[in-house]
């Protein structure tokens, strides 16, 4: 998977209800070692369960694969609204998510991680 995912830059984001936190929580804990409590990941009394969002931007290659493999991938700035000054695009739901967190990608910004992606 090391080529799949070349994103040119990449942030993730969460926001969870209250009583999904605790098992939310348990599960990036286990597959990451690590809080999720970070900027990205934000509790909210409005939501319903948990709502994962991936913004993004890369080239016409990873938006093809991305929508291949069944993502739907949005880059409509309109429809978007927040943050989409900063990525042309957004897929959202927890599929993609764990899948990224496995491949070693964080809640927050990942340039850090992409840089050593590309470089190896």
């Amino acid at each position: 998977m090391k080529d799949l995912f070349m994103f040119d830059n990449l942030r993730i984001e969460v926001e969870i209800e209250p009583p999904s936190r605790r098992k939310f929580e348990t599960r990036y804990l286990a597959e990451t070692g690590d809080s999720p409590c970070v900027d990205g990941y934000n509790l909210q009394k409005n939501r319903w369960g948990v709502q994962c969002r991936i913004y993004f931007n890369g080239n016409d290659v990873l938006i093809h694969n991305l929508r291949m493999m069944g993502y739907t991938v949005e880059d409509d700035a309109e429809k978007r609204g927040y943050r989409s000054s900063e990525y042309a695009y957004r897929v959202t739901g927890d599929r993609l998510f764990w899948r990224l967190i496995r491949d070693g990608f964080r809640i927050g910004d990942n340039e850090e991680l992409i840089a050593k992606k590309k470089a190896a």
